[in-house]
């Protein structure tokens, strides 16, 4: 058994959730100490993104049964790290039917996060391409708002890889914060279950670089992810991992021949008139040379996108029915039925007319 101060806070996880959490407690005073599963690696190439992302030539992959592959990173930050930078409002009209009105909370985090829609001088040539081709069209195609600093941002198309230019928000960020006000952070300590007895938190059960112990305390705050949360909660007997929805997405690709295009900022413009009626957005996206070594990709793909100068693409996201589930073993059922389909389907025709 570890030994903390019993008024010691543990959070677990250091992406968005935990590390805003750990920021804010620390600011009032409170010992927080941060246990994170993952390392703190250095970031920015596909090479070093092979050490964090899961589901890679170095590992066996994370797909559900169904065949649904989950992309999740483990490591400080969590998935922040390698989000695209998008700062969209989530929710706020069921929020609002239930009473609760969260505009004073939006604004102080667009404010905070410096939310901001992308400029057209920050956008590549293929996304100028495709906003030109959708307003032919009549599409309503506009800017992405972005937790993006657009003076820093070199526009490398990276930001799946962790921007090394610090032009994009993490939870990072947070936590160098909460340092500052005396929070401590231990790396490669996966949490394995929180110890309780008579319905009172003892503390937790946590893999170390050293083996199995327990550490002590009274006050634990969950926020492993969306994934290993719920794997946590059923190993410590509590009921968890049903209702999962993933953000389900393709990619449609076209060719342009005679074309030399460079890098560029992904899902800098966004289609989003459908998301209420239909049920997804479109939004620019290519692949980079990371996703060619996932076992994912099938050959026949890798061969067309050989050459990406002359490749152009749009990600169709679909809003997915939350019918999945995280088993206690780590296992993912995330089925996709026809409802879903049909949403893949009509993006993907969209998608189609635009290319």
């Amino acid at each position: 058994m570890i030994n903390y101060d019993l008024s010691d806070t543990l959070v677990v996880g250091s992406g968005v959730g935990g590390a805003t959490v750990a920021n804010e407690l620390s600011k009032r005073g409170k010992k927080i100490t941060i246990l994170e599963a993952g390392a703190y690696p250095k970031i920015g190439t596909e090479r070093r993104a092979l050490n964090f992302y899961t589901g890679n030539i170095l590992g066996p992959g994370e797909f559900s049964v169904d065949k649904v592959e989950i992309l999740r990173t483990i490591m400080v930050g969590g998935s922040s790290v390698v989000t695209i930078g998008n700062g969209v409002r989530a929710l706020e009209r069921e929020f609002k039917s239930n009473g609760i009105n969260l505009e004073e909370e939006f604004k102080e985090s667009e404010s905070e996060l410096k939310i901001t829609p992308c400029p057209k001088e920050n956008m590549g040539e293929r996304t100028k391409l495709l906003l030109s081709a959708s307003e032919e069209l009549g599409f309503n195609c506009k800017p992405m708002t972005k937790f993006i600093d657009f003076s820093k941002c070199a526009g490398c198309g990276n930001c799946s890889l962790g921007c090394i230019y610090g032009a994009k928000w993490t939870s990072r960020n947070y936590i160098g914060e909460s340092y500052k006000h005396g929070a401590e952070l231990k790396t490669s300590h996966r949490v394995l279950e929180v110890l309780h007895q008579n319905q009172q938190v003892k503390g937790v059960k946590v893999q170390t670089p050293n083996g199995v112990k327990e550490i002590e305390s009274n006050r634990v705050i969950l926020a492993a992810g969306g994934i290993e949360t719920p794997i946590i909660l059923q190993k410590s007997g509590i009921d968890a991992g049903s209702h999962l929805f993933a953000d389900v997405f393709i990619n449609t690709f076209g060719v342009v021949k005679g074309s030399n295009f460079k890098n560029e900022l992904g899902m800098a413009t966004i289609i989003d008139e459908f998301h209420e009626s239909e049920g997804y957005i479109l939004s620019p996206f290519m692949e980079g040379p990371l996703d060619m070594l996932t076992d994912r990709v099938p050959l026949s793909r890798k061969l067309l996108l050989r050459d990406p100068t002359k490749i152009i693409g749009i990600m169709t996201k679909i809003k997915d029915l939350p019918n999945g589930n995280v088993n206690a073993d780590g296992s993912i059922m995330k089925p996709i039925n026809q409802i879903d389909k049909e949403k893949i389907d009509n993006g993907f025709e969209k998608s189609r007319l635009i290319l």
